[in-house]
């Protein structure tokens, strides 16, 4: 298993919502990053989000997002699903952060681990969450 992790934060950057997710093991870590942001696609779609900037930390995979051509990898199938929901909102765009403007969902992915099933969070967030939040907002 592996676990992933998805914060939603609106245009102040104040968190909305944050997910975490146990998954079969995915055949390399960037498998396991391209899952994530599909759960990412879904999360803005149940959540009714209408204009969404996606980021993630594995440049792969945001540059087989930005190419919009087919994709032959491994997780080129992932890669299509995302396209085709993104395609339902008004406008989105896909953004390479660095590793350390991800640290939330870094701990949410681990936080996988200690909770059964999948577990969404809506405002105000548990304190654990909240205080990573807070340390990533101080960078």
């Amino acid at each position: 298993m592996a676990g992933i992790g998805v914060v939603v934060r609106d245009q102040t950057g104040f968190a909305r919502a944050c997910l975490t997710q146990k998954i079969n093991l995915p055949a390399s870590p960037t498998e396991a990053k391209v899952q994530a942001a599909r759960a990412a696609i879904y999360l803005a779609r149940d959540l009714h989000l209408d204009s969404v900037e996606f980021e993630g930390d594995a440049s792969t995979i945001i540059s087989a997002l930005n190419s919009r051509g087919p994709n032959f990898s491994t997780f080129g199938h992932i890669i299509k699903d995302i396209l085709s929901e993104v395609r339902l909102l008004s406008w989105f765009s896909f953004s390479h952060v660095h590793r350390s403007a991800n640290r939330v969902a870094d701990f949410l992915a681990k936080k996988a681990f200690s909770i059964p099933n999948k577990h969404l969070w809506l405002s105000p967030m548990p304190q654990d969450i909240s205080h990573v939040i807070l340390s990533d907002s101080d960078l």
